[in-house]
């Protein structure tokens, strides 16, 4: 039943900052391939946009304001 032809990948948990760095470079991609006409999947930009926001926002210190008056 072990094939050693399939091997099982192993997923790595990336850091956010590796995270990051691979969605800005897959982006830059995809602003290309738009740019060439080539992408047919324009929305992978737009979600890829998302998820560098959502990063970002959760790598950012929280500031908890005091709203008593």
């Amino acid at each position: 039943m072990n094939n050693p032809e399939k091997t099982e990948k192993v997923k790595k948990k990336l850091s956010k900052e590796e995270l990051l760095v691979q969605y800005r470079s897959t982006l830059m991609v995809l602003k290309m391939k738009s740019k060439m006409g080539q992408l047919v999947q324009t929305h992978q930009i737009k979600g890829l946009k998302k998820g560098i926001a959502r990063l970002l926002t959760k790598s950012r210190p929280s500031v908890k304001k005091d709203n008593k008056k």
